[in-house]
């Protein structure tokens, strides 16, 4: 019995120094080898494909054009990213979203003018208002989807551009598209594609997700015994008022450019059944009768901005 206590001899095994550094050589090689592969990718790597400096949605972009199919057949190489058609201002449209998603906060307005945010109307339309562009003043009252057909045109009943853009700045109130100085001076405030609350919706139908809106600086009803702007007096008595705000060539011709300019783009007929005042949605009196439409002004002949379109 005493045999099962007796533990089995030692083995010994031969250290051999050689093996140990064919080991180590075959590990460097492989190693190599690996680096060698990177690095030829990292060489062959195209602008388009995923850089240090580009931004998190930028490289999911990127990322989302190289993953392969299910039935795609692996290569070594990184496939060269295709460029994808987007809609004009998708990502200013998102990041105006995104930084509205903040506010609230103090001070927020002068944030929001840093927004790199390109006008709707074209260069070339652009270049033809006061100053030579839009200046992009954004508000961060809307409702998505907007799908216009019809512009409403209103006057501030203020006396200041900046008073008027402060006004429609203030979260939950009245918003705007655009806002037209009298010096021709134009301003937009949201992207034509979201929808603003400029009108109040009726019982049977809301035209805020189908319009453009634009105000125009502009008092409304005046005493031109306290006024010393121009002024219009009206014959008709419109409103059953006889006196109001004129409004100047320049700020006529930059209303009228930047309407054709939106009716070319979105396919709105430029007659009186879509290119509307305010008073023809609710019970207001904007733009007044000093704006003369699609008629020739009473009192002093002064011609139409748009020729009435044949139905």
């Amino acid at each position: 019995m005493a045999g099962w206590n007796t533990p089995p001899p030692k083995r010994i095994i031969a250290y051999n120094p050689w093996l140990t550094w064919i080991s180590l050589a075959v590990t460097l090689v492989i190693a190599l080898g690996l680096l060698s592969l990177l690095w030829s990718k990292m060489v062959a790597a195209t602008p388009e494909q995923v850089q240090p400096t580009h931004s998190l949605e930028q490289a999911g972009a990127i990322l989302s054009t190289l993953a392969p199919s299910p039935t795609a057949t692996l290569t070594p190489t990184l496939a060269a990213a295709t460029p994808v058609a987007t809609p004009r201002n998708a990502a200013d449209f998102g990041s105006l979203i995104r930084f509205c998603g903040r506010v609230p906060y103090p001070k927020w307005e002068y944030d929001a003018d840093l927004l790199d945010l390109p006008a709707d109307p074209g260069p070339s339309v652009q270049a033809s208002f006061t100053g030579g562009r839009v200046t992009y003043r954004p508000t961060c009252t809307y409702d998505p989807g907007n799908r216009p057909q019809v512009v409403v045109l209103h006057f501030t009943g203020g006396n200041t551009l900046e008073g008027a853009v402060a006004a429609l700045r203030k979260i939950g109130g009245p918003s705007i598209h655009y806002v037209i100085d009298r010096d021709g001076r134009v301003v937009q405030m949201l992207p034509e594609s979201l929808a603003a609350y400029h009108i109040t919706c009726q019982a049977d139908a809301c035209l805020s997700n189908r319009s453009i809106g634009i105000e125009l600086v502009n008092l409304g009803r005046v005493d031109p015994q306290v006024f010393t702007g121009p002024v219009y007096e009206d014959p008709l008595r419109a409103f059953n008022y006889p006196y109001w705000e004129e409004y100047p060539p320049a700020q006529r011709q930059a209303l009228e450019i930047l309407v054709r300019d939106i009716s070319a783009r979105w396919g709105i007929p430029l007659d009186s059944r879509h290119v509307l005042g305010h008073y023809q949605v609710n019970a207001k009196s904007d733009p007044g009768p000093a704006l003369n439409l699609f008629w020739e002004r009473p009192g002093d002949g002064l011609l139409a901005l748009f020729g009435e379109a044949s139905p």
